[in-house]
């Protein structure tokens, strides 16, 4: 298994166009993590259950969006 090595790299700004699958787990890890965030700071517990779908919606709508712009 190969990593990705985006360093020194110049097309990077297709990076959702050329690992869609890639980016769809990096926008759940980010989106999941800050909504997790958001939520024990405002409420002081954490819903697994509304955070995970927050994650999932958030990364198909940003993913698929981008990879449409991109084409």
């Amino acid at each position: 298994m190969n990593a990705i090595d985006l360093r020194g790299c110049e097309s990077c700004a297709d990076v959702v166009q050329q690992y869609p699958l890639f980016a769809g787990v990096v926008s759940v890890v980010i989106g999941g993590g800050t909504y997790a965030g958001l939520s024990a700071v405002m409420y002081g517990r954490i819903n697994p259950v509304e955070v995970g779908l927050f994650a999932v919606i958030f990364s198909v709508c940003y993913v698929g969006v981008r990879y449409g712009l991109s084409t």
